[in-house]
């Protein structure tokens, strides 16, 4: 896939954001092959490959006013060469042989390779100019291999019980910062890290009858920094005088323990649940956006920051359900409702350093401490609704209803005005969309999303009533 995109004011009132061009060319290949005779043993092999063959942003370093008029300094920013692999393999064994029950074995394989390259470059022309000098260079890899099996075992007359297991190793290498200080290159070789984890997880599942299920799940899992957390440079401030801070090399790996205990109630065509859960994150890895000065041009500008938060404890209810051909046939309604009370129980180290700094005139609430407070971007209610009406194979129509409760962004969660530039907001939407199908290849399909206008804002504004109409075909 190949993207080119071209910001640039064209009007005579001065411009408020300095513009930008981007130059994006990403290669994205995927492969799946398995079997499924559902006999003795099926097996799955799956692979990606996501390369930004070209990925460049340039940008202007002079005052927005100024940045159109004919060569204006600027940067280059490239991502080129940057990229994933992921292969995983997967076995799955049935014994046909009575071993006190019967037995679904699974197991399997997974790797993965990340690769960062981003080096930033001066240039005199940041429209067409080329690389002059380089301003920052962010490099680094990270790498994962691991090992699972699980076994699903009908060991009573309607019970069942899963256990398994996984075993990780995880490195993080080659990773190098350089950064434009003072007018001179000054170059960080971080310290390779490597960590092996290993993930235990279970669950018990009962069915008194047939309309009833009841099951109780535990599980640990381990996420790691990817090499973007821990490697990639942030650029702060603009012109000669930016300065660039650099990523954290220093995170630890997430560490999750889950459990579950959930209730299904089957109906004809239909399903009831009912799930009560917990989480306790410790070292979470959590990225947020702030404020910072540069002393040397006592500008103050956005950026975003990666760290570790101590402690992470979270307790929801979820009820959902769905049935096709309810009340009438045709018509097929879906939903759930989710309740979450999640707070940081422990970021003192953060909170003492954030205390010993103290408050800013740009940012008074730097100080107020982040323990105890709510997750930033999990809202504490969350429903959805899905009505659908089949009026025949090729016409249906659709109402689908969504909202979201108001959330924070920041860990001490001070940012109580929602309607502003990386603000969060609650909202609820509608949306109506009719699909009708013309001949076998062809589609037509239309509709209003947020019929309702609701305004609300997600880091930024999201549209409000839109009309849209498509014409989709296939072969």
């Amino acid at each position: 896939m190949s993207r080119r995109y071209r910001q640039k004011t064209t009007i005579n009132n001065s411009p408020t954001f300095a513009g930008n061009q981007t130059d994006q060319r990403t290669w994205s290949h995927g492969i799946n092959l398995r079997s499924n005779t559902g006999g003795v043993f099926d097996w799955e092999l799956t692979g990606s490959v996501i390369d930004f063959g070209k990925d460049t942003v340039r940008a202007p370093t002079v005052d927005p006013t100024l940045a159109f008029g004919g060569n204006a300094p600027g940067r280059i920013t490239s991502l080129t060469g940057s990229g994933w692999h992921t292969v995983d393999a997967k076995g799955i064994w049935r014994p046909r042989t009575d071993l006190l029950g019967y037995h679904e074995i699974s197991f399997g394989f997974h790797h993965d390779l990340y690769t960062l390259k981003n080096p930033v470059f001066n240039t005199g022309d940041w429209q067409s100019g080329g690389g002059q000098s380089i301003f920052t260079n962010s490099t680094g890899k990270t790498q994962t291999e691991g090992y699972w099996i699980q076994d699903a075992w009908d060991f009573h007359e309607n019970w069942n019980f899963t256990i398994g297991g996984r075993l990780e190793s995880w490195h993080a290498y080659d990773g190098v910062n350089t950064t434009t200080v003072a007018g001179s290159l000054q170059t960080v070789n971080q310290a390779d890290k490597s960590s092996v984890n290993f993930s235990p997880k279970a669950k018990l599942t009962w069915t008194p009858m047939q309309q009833i299920r009841i099951g109780a799940a535990i599980g640990q899992a381990y996420r790691y920094a990817t090499a973007t957390e821990l490697f990639q440079t942030t650029t702060v401030g603009t012109g000669a005088t930016a300065i660039s801070v650099n990523g954290n090399p220093n995170l630890k790996p997430e560490e999750a323990l889950a459990s579950e205990l959930s209730g299904e109630y089957f109906v004809d065509k239909g399903r009831f649940r009912v799930s009560l859960f917990q989480e306790r994150v410790k070292n979470a890895i959590f990225s947020q956006t702030g404020l910072i000065t540069n002393p040397l041009t006592n500008q103050t500008v956005q950026s975003t920051f990666i760290s570790n938060v101590g402690e992470i404890d979270t307790y929801g209810v979820e009820v959902s359900g769905e049935k096709t051909d309810a009340v009438i046939k045709g018509l097929d309604i879906l939903g759930n409702l989710t309740w979450v009370d999640s707070r940081i129980e422990d970021n003192r180290a953060a909170d003492a350093a954030a205390a010993a700094l103290g408050p800013t005139a740009t940012n008074p609430n730097a100080a107020v401490p982040s323990t105890g407070k709510h997750q930033p971007r999990l809202p504490t209610w969350r429903a959805n609704a899905v009505v659908t009406y089949r009026a025949n194979e090729n016409f249906s129509a659709s109402v689908n209803v969504r909202y979201s409760s108001g959330q924070f962004g920041q860990l001490n969660n001070t940012d109580t005005n929602g309607f502003a530039y990386t603000g969060l907001t609650s909202y609820l939407v509608a949306d109506l969309v009719a699909r009708y199908k013309i001949t076998k290849q062809v589609t037509a399909i239309g509709g209003i999303n947020n019929v309702n206008n609701d305004k609300y804002w997600i880091f930024h504004p999201f549209p409000q009533r839109t009309y849209f109409v498509q014409l989709r075909f296939n072969y």
